[in-house]
């Protein structure tokens, strides 16, 4: 009989604990944790919509009365704003957190350990996060490339659940999905955000306190795999790449910036849809994108 575990977060990479359960039919499963992770960027990030290299500065996990959290020592200096809203400062290589020195670890020992929490919860393990689909796994992913440690999530991990898109399918009619809002309007309580431990201990009174019954067909674009999720990664650091030679064409409206993030997605650029078109104006263009689409499909 399968089992499924969701560990479900706010951001990204803390881990808190669900022991609601539920079933549907023989299929038994059981909510057991809750996942969030804390960059650096955190509220910058919302303005500079391709920036999914943050650093990682703090992990906590919860699982029932257990909890495991840490510290992460950034490779990179922190900002002063993103100070401000984490309250994470370092000095003579230090960890600070509002003022008091806390231990922290590398990024690989961090992953290390955080991995080896999620072990321990058993098979089948879904790792959920707050907008974790545009955001959060690809903060993760590019981490674990970065320290060579990108196949633990195929070890470790069945899949993913955004609770952003969760709560947006069982409650459309709210104006705004933010961890904060949803909290506020829905449970009438606000929290200390942006530390790993309550953000994560927050999303799963959330969590618990919706009743979503997570077997219904209606929520199941709420998750997705590990494939997933790399190639959302690599589509993103492909938009990257590609889209500021788009933004001509965007800035003389021949294309929206929609459309010119999916071009850039698709590993094409202003070179390429010049080629094409001098090679057969608009017809050139569009067997050009037909062949993008079946590649994409292979």
């Amino acid at each position: 009989m399968r089992r499924e575990r969701y560990l479900l977060g706010n951001r990204m990479f803390s881990l808190s604990h669900h022991q609601q359960g539920f079933s549907s039919g023989n299929k038994k499963c059981k909510i057991t944790s809750v996942l969030k992770g804390h960059s650096v960027l955190k509220t910058i990030l919302k303005e500079d919509y391709e920036s999914r290299d943050s650093h990682i500065t703090q992990i906590a996990a919860v699982s029932g009365d257990n909890h495991w959290s840490c510290y992460v020592t950034p490779k990179i200096p922190i900002t002063n704003q993103a100070s401000d809203i984490t309250g994470i400062t370092v000095r003579n290589g230090r960890v600070f957190h509002q003022g008091k020195p806390v231990n922290s670890l590398s990024i690989s020992k961090a992953m290390e350990d955080f991995f080896k929490f999620i072990k321990g919860e058993g098979d089948n393990i879904y790792l959920g996060g707050h907008n974790i689909k545009t955001f959060d796994c690809h903060v993760l992913i590019n981490t674990l490339k970065c320290i060579g440690k990108s196949n633990i999530l195929n070890t470790h991990v069945q899949g993913f659940l955004d609770t952003r898109l969760l709560f947006k399918i069982s409650n459309p009619e709210l104006k705004s999905f933010s961890q904060i809002n949803l909290l506020k309007t829905l449970l009438n309580c606000d929290y200390a955000a942006h530390d790993a431990l309550q953000d994560v201990t927050f999303l799963q009174k959330l969590k618990e306190s919706s009743k979503i019954d997570l077997t219904d067909a209606k929520f199941s674009s709420a998750t997705f795999t590990v494939p997933t999720a790399f190639h959302s990664f690599d589509q993103s650091a492909l938009c990257k790449l590609n889209l500021p030679s788009l933004l001509e064409f965007v800035d003389n409206k021949v294309l929206s910036i929609v459309m010119a993030r999916k071009i850039a997605a698709s590993n094409l650029n202003k070179a390429s849809l010049l080629i094409a078109f001098s090679r057969s104006q608009e017809n050139g263009l569009q067997q050009l994108f037909l062949r993008n689409v079946a590649k994409d499909q292979e």
